[in-house]
């Protein structure tokens, strides 16, 4: 009985395993059709990191993709954007202090609790910064919810502030 049910317990995850693989295959062909600008082929497929549906063999999995650059990178942005979306500057910079050269803390939550974000405002937050960008540059094709408007935020700033030469918008 042992074996059948180690048995019953393999065959569940191979399964599972095809499913999840079939499923990432089918997310390529989503993403690249989506970055041409093409019929995805999923309903309601985006960039956005709003869930849609995608299934395989019976099974239903609710997908999210999110182009980093649609959002706020918490260790590239100008100081302006990071006012830009109610952050401190001031709090980056002692952030990135505390951490050598390049390095980078393990979660998003773990960065914005090391600048003082935490708390609702941490959770209303988190949807629109990341840490996983290379670089400054802010996709204004795909925002991420809640910065559709960044640009025009941006564009009040820089009156305010002065040059926004340092945010590069795609």
């Amino acid at each position: 009985m042992a074996s059948l049910r180690s048995i019953g317990r393999l065959e569940k995850a191979h399964a599972q395993a095809v499913a999840d693989d079939a499923i990432q295959e089918e997310l390529r062909a989503v993403v690249f059709a989506l970055l041409r600008g093409a019929d995805a082929g999923a309903e309601g497929a985006n960039f956005r990191g709003i869930p849609f549906a995608m299934s395989y063999g019976g099974q239903t999995r609710m997908v999210r993709l999110q182009d980093p650059y649609g959002q706020v990178d918490l260790y590239h942005a100008a100081p302006m954007v990071l006012e830009g979306i109610g952050l401190d500057p001031a709090a980056r910079q002692r952030m990135l202090e505390s951490l050598p050269a390049g390095q980078r803390y393990p979660t998003l939550a773990g960065s914005l609790a090391q600048m003082g974000v935490v708390g609702d405002f941490a959770l209303q937050i988190m949807p629109m910064v990341t840490q996983r960008a290379s670089n400054a540059q802010f996709s204004v094709e795909n925002p991420a919810p809640g910065l559709e408007d960044l640009p025009k935020r941006l564009s009040g700033l820089e009156q305010r502030i002065g040059s926004v030469e340092r945010v590069s918008v795609d």
